[in-house]
């Protein structure tokens, strides 16, 4: 098992999205979802080699799925809770592509042999997207501490801007909790190759990972991150900032740390307390871009 630190470092890696084109579809209802969706939303069909999960109007959003160490990762079997009954499996070249109801949470499942079985965090497709997926090594449920395979766990990987001023240019002291779950057991690593837990430990060190780990299962949860003078936010291009958890599943999710819109600057001298992943403004003050997925 000697190539284990390496493959476990890279295991952190999550969701990365980019843009794609607009979608446009009928309006919304009062409700906030599609004007046409109805009881079909469990609907699924595969039309021109395609998926179509849920009901119109759709947007195309084109998975890439990966190894750890980045190289295309055929014969992943995706399916999602949206489409029961319903999976594709990725091609030779790691790709899968198909159409999803636009502006609806939405979740997807990946599962491959000798791979961790993982969730997508939500996400609500507002437009065509592009996400790339690496799968974890099926050993990693063996290390994880704290893992439980009948509860839910979070691996979380924090991304940051180079060009920020300190300290959001930094991932360290990230402090994180899931809201309304006081309970919950954050686990944060040391950096090194190895990334090994720090026992005691209550904010993120410069390699900003953590894991949320026994958590009881239900409806999904929203993670949060405060880092005083930053803003961390977990609802950047497209994502709800919301966890689902199932069984047997490692859920993925991705987070952000950034410097407060100028506006804010002198009005707050910390701006860690508008950090809550289910508050709206937080997604337009993290510069969160509509229609992909993270």
């Amino acid at each position: 098992m000697k190539g284990k630190p390496v493959y476990l470092i890279s295991a952190l890696l999550v969701l990365s999205a980019m843009v794609a084109a607009s979608c446009s579809g009928p309006g919304l209802r009062d409700d906030g979802r599609p004007a046409q969706q109805t009881a079909n939303l469990a609907d699924a069909t595969v039309v021109d080699n395609r998926l179509r999960c849920g009901a119109e109007p759709y947007v195309l959003a084109k998975i890439h799925v990966t190894t750890t160490s980045g190289a295309p990762l055929g014969g992943v079997m995706f399916s999602s809770p949206f489409c029961p009954g319903v999976s594709q499996l990725t091609d030779d070249g790691g790709d899968i592509d198909g159409y999803v109801t636009k502006d609806v949470p939405f979740y997807a499942r990946f599962d491959a042999d000798s791979y961790a079985a993982v969730l997508s965090s939500e996400q609500r497709f507002k437009s065509d997207s592009r996400i790339v997926l690496p799968m974890l090594p099926r050993f990693i449920t063996g290390v994880l501490p704290g893992y439980d395979p009948s509860r839910g766990a979070i691996l979380i990987s924090l991304t940051r801007d180079a060009k920020a001023p300190k300290p959001c240019a930094e991932l360290d002291g990230v402090a994180l909790t899931v809201k309304d779950v006081p309970s919950a057991r954050i686990v944060y690593f040391a950096e090194g190759l190895v990334p090994t837990p720090l026992e005691g430990a209550t904010a993120t060190t410069k390699a900003g990972f953590a894991a949320v780990v026994a958590l009881e299962l239900g409806d999904p949860v929203t993670v949060v991150g405060k880092k005083k003078g930053c803003v961390v936010t977990f609802t950047s291009a497209g994502a709800t900032g919301r966890a689902p958890l199932e069984r047997d599943r490692i859920t993925l999710m991705a987070g952000a740390v950034q410097t407060p819109p100028a506006s804010d600057a002198g009005a707050k001298a910390d701006a860690s307390d508008a950090s809550d992943a289910s508050d709206a403004s937080v997604q337009e003050a993290g510069g969160a871009t509509d229609g992909s997925l993270d």
